[in-house]
């Protein structure tokens, strides 16, 4: 894992093209073409191998680029991000990814 959490900014034009998962982006892999979805771009972005993680590993990657999110925080997060990335609303999941993505501190 990079050490920097990048932008979604920097992100989205390093990965600017992300697919939904299903058979149609596996077909599209098979032909080695370069595949991921939002959450997948967010792992690849910050050195990690998993182009299309389940809600469980794209949370653990949330929580750690940013400490604030609690568990439960990372994995409404990564739900969010994979079901609107499914649904093919992509600037949705960009968009949740970046309020993930930002630190905050939750009023105590």
């Amino acid at each position: 894992m990079t050490e920097t959490v990048l932008s979604i900014t920097a992100i989205r034009n390093k990965y600017p093209a992300p697919q939904p998962d299903g058979p149609a982006t596996w077909a599209r892999e098979a032909d080695s073409a370069p595949c991921y979805c939002v959450g997948g771009a967010i792992i690849l972005a910050h050195g990690g191998a998993e182009a299309f993680p389940n809600t469980a590993y794209l949370a653990n990657w949330l929580q750690a680029l940013n400490p604030c999110l609690t568990h439960e925080q990372a994995l409404w997060f990564a739900a969010d991000i994979i079901n609107s990335n499914d649904a093919q609303d992509v600037e949705q999941a960009w968009a949740l990814a970046e309020r993930a993505l930002t630190v905050y501190v939750v009023a105590a």
